[in-house]
Parts: structure tokens; C-alpha cells; sequence
């Protein structure tokens, strides 16, 4: 699976209809960056991250658990068997999940959208 979604909210209020907000978690996390920009997109790019896998998943996005291994890996808890991916480059946001196992290596962004509906504004 690889889609898109729109800009998710910075704030803490209301979120667009059928759109997820920035968890408590996510807040926090958010708000220990040093730049003003890094916190902008963090926020923006986690609710993006949670709307379309709980889409493609079937799960309201607010309901959708994100966690992380120690060495920064995200993973569902509820959803064991998928392994999912997100990479941001500039505005940018590309949202991976599937049954297999993650690539090895790290393919960055391109720097100009392909046309292929993958890739999303953080």
C-alpha cells in the first residue's frame, strides 16, 4: 500500500471531518523539537500517517496505535503481521505498508512529485 493524504492539523483543535488529530504523545514528541519547522511537519505528518493506514486498514485513524521499536522502527501493535514505512522529503510525505519485510536500504525521496498519487503534502 502506498497512498496519499492531505495536510493534517498542527493544533490541538477540532480536525477536519474524517481526519485524525495529533495524539497527547504526538504533542509532546512534537513539542521537544528545537525548530519551529521540525515540529510543524512532525505534527502534520504523524496524523497523515494514522488517516492512511487506518484507511487502507479499515481502523478509524484515532483508533490506530503507532509505537516504535529502540532503534526507531514504527509498528502497529495491533496488526503484527504488517510492516509499515514513512519517509519525508521537503513537503513532501510516502507512506508504505505490506505483509513483507521492509527494503534493506533507504531510497530517498525524489525531489519533484512522479505523478503516481504516492506521495503526499506534510
Amino acid at each position: 500500500m502506498v497512498g496519499a493524504a492531505g495536510n493534517a492539523p498542527t493544533s490541538g483543535g477540532p480536525a477536519p471531518a474524517g481526519r485524525a488529530r495529533p495524539t497527547e504523545a504526538e504533542r509532546q514528541r512534537g513539542n521537544a523539537f528545537t525548530a519551529a519547522a521540525a515540529t510543524r511537519r512532525f505534527l502534520r505528518s504523524r496524523p497523515a500517517v494514522r488517516d492512511l493506514l487506518g484507511r487502507w486498514l479499515g481502523v478509524p485513524a484515532a483508533e490506530l496505535r503507532l509505537a516504535y521499536t529502540p532503534l526507531g522502527k514504527p509498528y502497529l501493535p495491533d496488526h503484527p503481521g504488517l510492516h509499515v514505512s514513512w519517509s519525508r522529503s521537503g513537503p513532501l510525505l510516502l507512506v508504505g505498508a505490506g505483509p513483507s519485510s521492509p527494503p534493506a536500504r533507504h531510497h530517498p525521496a525524489p525531489r519533484r512529485p512522479c505523478g503516481n498519487g504516492g506521495a503526499a503534502r506534510a
